[in-house]
């Protein structure tokens, strides 16, 4: 019974956050706009991490390891608790507006030929993405579960789909590390 409602809870919870997500890329992009869209200086900024974007695929891997376990470690820990779910809510609010105004800054700074460079950034984000929603869905349903109900089967349920997503990120993060790089100076072609 609690399974039931459990997987049905983190369904409905899995659309609502990849629409939060949509909110928090929004917010990016209107940050980006009403902030740096007047200024000049940040075309010079980003052909430096354009430039600097042939770095070495295991130091990108590794730091999105780094980066991808912190944010596993907040959400892990925002499902201990009921208020847990704005912890969850914000990190998913945190990563959409990093990608909005990520986004906005390229395409600002190199008009149409910045979106091979938007491109470039995102080719893990077809795993990845849905796997921070479904990480987001589940710990934030795991918060609202009543102590009462979290049984040995549950928690051995929780600690594989930790070991589930921890692996994904993993993946995707070796992905992004090789993937991007090499797209990247593709991309550092065309636009510059």
């Amino acid at each position: 019974m609690i399974y039931d409602e459990f997987i049905k809870k983190s369904g409905r919870l899995y659309y609502i956050f990849f629409l939060i997500l949509g909110i928090g890329a929004a917010a990016g992009c209107v940050f980006y706009v009403n902030r740096y869209i007047s200024e000049v200086n940040i075309k010079p900024y980003m052909d430096s991490c354009l430039l600097s974007a042939n770095a070495d695929v295991k130091t990108v891997a590794s730091e999105l390891i780094k980066d991808n376990i912190f944010i596993m470690l907040i959400m892990t820990v925002g499902s201990l608790f009921k208020p847990g779910i704005i912890l969850i809510t914000a990190q998913v609010i945190k990563q959409g507006f990093v990608t909005g105004f990520t986004s906005s800054a390229v395409f600002g700074a190199y008009g149409m030929k910045g979106i091979y460079a938007i491109i470039s950034m995102f080719p893990q984000s077809v795993v990845a993405v849905p796997a921070l929603m479904l990480l987001a869905s589940v710990t934030s349903s795991v918060s609202m579960v009543k102590s009462a109900e979290k049984d040995k089967k549950f928690y051995l349920f929780y600690i594989f789909f930790l070991l589930a997503v921890f692996t994904i990120f993993c993946a995707t993060s070796f992905l992004e590390g090789y993937l991007a790089t090499i797209f990247m100076e593709k991309a550092v072609n065309v636009v510059t």
